[in-house]
């Protein structure tokens, strides 16, 4: 077999390996959509010129596989000029009657190709054959001619307004293969007016995949190196055990004959079994030499949980954050910046890779805060500065361009930001991939949580040191008093005592609330809505059922969590309240439209009373009653067995009073005064619902308290149904007009 004759097979098998790289990358991607069509044209082309000059003896055959040929040649200028306006993200009205009109030829062309009015007759020369272009062939070059030049055109434009030094790099690397497979690939019709050259120009399609394949390696083109990568792994395991495994199985043949099955079997058997250890070396091979980051994201998912919840020390969290990533990416740079106390500006707390000098801070900006680095999306460096051109924007791309960073991941608890993690550029010089901003995409609420957590163990480590040696201050003091204030020191001796049991109790459970729970309650949340959500594949009714139950169970330990966190900061002073003009009619409205499917599912009548007399606004936290509500209504339908609920809302010597009504199993009168205490239950309710803390009413207690209102209980015993009150003042003493702390007095 001649090379000319292999040289189209070559170019056949480097582009459709391409094209299905990238189908199976980004398959509903329109870019990559379009180009795998591309791809499918240039391989018939290809394929149908490998067997054109392996049948050149035989004209008829000759004549049929020209004509296969066209039916992908037909079809390059609409499909090109396609791809160039996913590439170029033109979706202009004109645009789109170009191509409808590039493809509507293109079909008029196929269809006059069995006729003898496109090609008939066949030119055979010294390269090759090709059959005689007629007049419809001539149209059609001058069609495809335009075409092509249209693409270039569209090409060219885009790149001139494009910002993004990026997408300019890529779009170099597309300008050059195709122009390369247009203009050598175009002299493939010069056969067809009986002009014979060497073919050279299938030679194209190898060059053609060649610079895209440098391109996908260096810039990102496409996003498909990762999977390019894997493939070529995967491809290179395969061979490993085929080949040996292929000659085993003919010196079995030749020396044993039609015997051979039993060894046969036996030799598959053996590379069934060593493929994933071949293919396990091969990808050490390939992250060791190559910085090819060719990681199992689900892996990385599972180590990070599992070596966050191990570590309580906040250096120790940034140490080990940056050994993860390290690992997977090969950095050359990793930061952590946190946000001070003051809100005001960031503060580098970790630092690997490039030796920076001062300043190691930069100051917040209120625009780029709320649309950045609240949200929880990955953010490139670059792209925040082409979207934003601003002074406060330039200085913040500018500083993290110093220190060569090159993404920067919001660390965010609760809508809260708390810090940045900041990469720099990889060893490998290469960009990061969609998996790459994936895989931080979904661990950096996880990495967050962490953070916090490690950052509040160490608050309050630091704050105990403080506290003893305040208490060994004051005890010293004491001693050295006289008889006179004997008794003045037993009473501090006494604080002293209950202050360091409370502080000991307080300790023991910001540790265990903060991390020990809330942490491996987020990490199951996130891997059952993955689940859930079939990132895993999909599942069988029975398992979905299964893990929304899990959902379901994990949710109610979160809210415990919750109630367990609120009464501590509530103890400990450090509730927030926010207090502005509040509708309690809004509340109850929203609350009524909540509840009201689940008093239906339990049988039970749900009714909202609002008084004929006006009711007037409050000054209140909007959101801490609305949750003092909820959790009423939430006991009242838990509770009660048959009947209903009836929320009734009234107004009276300037305060407005809700009254949540229920027909459930009441509460007994020696029970009542305990019932908003602490982790207090009633022994009918103990046996309704397992499932409670004892807290709900005792943090609704506390913050109306806090609110300047009221709330208690009125039951006639058991049986017979209960009745919880609010009282909510409409005008409060006084509000100090301080912008900066807004506190009630």
């Amino acid at each position: 077999m001649k090379f000319t004759t292999i040289l189209p097979l070559l170019s056949t098998f480097f582009v459709a390996f391409l094209g299905w790289i990238v189908l199976i990358k980004a398959r509903k991607n329109r870019i990559s959509f379009t180009f795998v069509l591309f791809s499918l044209t240039i391989s018939i082309w290809m394929f149908g010129t490998f067997m054109m000059f392996l049948e050149r003896s035989n004209i008829s055959d000759i004549i049929f596989w020209d004509k296969f040929v066209y039916i992908g040649v037909i079809y390059i200028p609409a499909i090109m000029y396609h791809f160039g306006l996913a590439l170029t993200k033109n979706k202009k009205t004109i645009s789109k009657k170009i191509l409808f009109f590039g493809y509507t030829l293109s079909t008029f062309f196929l269809i006059l190709l069995p006729t003898k009015l496109f090609v008939n007759g066949v030119f055979i020369y010294k390269g090759g054959a090709h059959t005689k272009a007629q007049l419809f062939h001539h149209l059609f070059l001058v069609y495809f001619v335009f075409f092509i030049i249209l693409w270039f055109v569209t090409v060219y434009k885009y790149y001139k307004v494009s910002r993004l030094s990026i997408e300019r790099e890529r779009i170099k690397y597309y300008f050059i293969s195709f122009f390369i497979l247009a203009f050598f690939g175009s002299l493939g019709y010069l056969p067809a007016y009986g002009i014979g050259i060497y073919p050279f120009e299938y030679l194209a399609g190898v060059v053609f995949v060649t610079i895209l394949f440098y391109a996908i390696v260096r810039h990102r083109l496409m996003d498909i190196k990762l999977v390019l990568r894997k493939s070529t792994v995967l491809l290179l395991s395969l061979l490993t055990i085929f080949i040996p495994a292929f000659m085993a199985m003919t010196f079995f043949a030749y020396h044993i004959g039609n015997f051979s099955i039993w060894p046969n079997f036996f030799v598959l058997m053996i590379g069934v079994l060593i493929y994933p250890i071949v293919r396990n070396y091969y990808f050490q091979l390939a992250n060791k030499y190559l910085f090819s980051s060719l990681y199992d994201s689900v892996q990385v998912v599972s180590e990070v949980s599992n070596g966050l919840k191990m570590i309580l020390d906040v250096n120790k969290t940034y140490q080990f954050i940056n050994a993860v990533f390290t690992k997977i990416f090969h950095l050359k740079s990793f930061y952590i910046f946190i946000a001070d106390t003051e809100g005001e500006k960031y503060v580098i707390k970790y630092k690997k890779g490039v030796k920076i000098k001062k300043p190691d801070v930069f100051l917040r900006n209120s625009s780029l805060q709320k649309y950045f680095f609240q949200g929880e999306t990955t953010i490139i460096v670059e792209e925040l500065q082409s979207n934003y051109s601003n002074k406060d924007a330039k200085e913040l791309v500018d500083f993290l361009t110093k220190l060569g960073v090159e993404i920067v991941v919001p660390l965010n608890v609760k809508n809260k930001n708390i810090g940045l993690l900041a990469l720099g550029a990889k060893e490998s010089g290469d960009m990061y991939n969609s998996e790459d901003l994936q895989i931080l995409d979904t661990i950096s609420a996880q990495l967050g949580v962490s953070i916090n957590n490690a950052q509040l163990y160490t608050e309050v480590k630091d704050f105990n040191v403080k506290l003893r040696k305040e208490i060994v201050r004051a005890t010293s003091k004491l001693q050295t008093t006289n008889n006179r204030l004997q008794i003045m020191a037993n009473r501090l001796a006494q604080a002293n005592d209950q202050l360091r049991k409370l502080d000991n109790a307080k300790t023991e459970f910001i540790s265990i609330a903060s991390h020990q729970l809330r942490t491996p309650l987020t990490a199951v949340k996130g891997f059952v809505s993955l689940l859930l959500e079939g990132s895993y594949g999909k599942l069988s009714k029975e398992i979905k059922s299964t893990l929304n139950k899990v959902y379901l169970s994990n949710e109610r330990l979160i809210q415990l969590v919750e109630d367990l966190l609120n009464v501590s900061k509530i103890e400990a002073g450090r509730m927030d309240y926010q207090f502005e003009k509040t509708q309690l009619i809004d509340v109850c409205r929203e609350l009524f439209d909540t509840f009201i499917i689940r008093a239906k599912e339990r049988r039970l009548k749900l009714e909202l009373k609002i008084s004929s007399k006006k009711i007037p606004e409050v000054m209140t936290d909007r959101n801490k009653i609305r949750e003092v509500i909820s959790n009423l209504i939430d006991n009242a339908i838990k509770y009660t067995l048959k009947g209903g609920v009836i929320v009734k809302i009234t107004s009276s010597n300037n305060r407005v009073q809700i009254a949540i009504i229920d027909t459930g199993i009441g509460v007994p009168a020696e029970e009542t005064p305990y019932l908003f205490q602490k982790f207090s239950r009633g022994k009918d309710i103990s046996r309704l619902n397992t499932g409670g803390t004892g807290l709900g009413l005792h943090v609704g207690k506390k913050i109306m308290e806090a609110l300047h209102g009221k709330i208690w209980l009125e039951s006639a015993g058991t049986n017979k149904g209960s009745t919880f009150f609010i009282e909510v003042p409409i005008e409060i003493l006084k509000i100090k007009n301080n912008k900066k702390d807004n506190k009630i007095y």
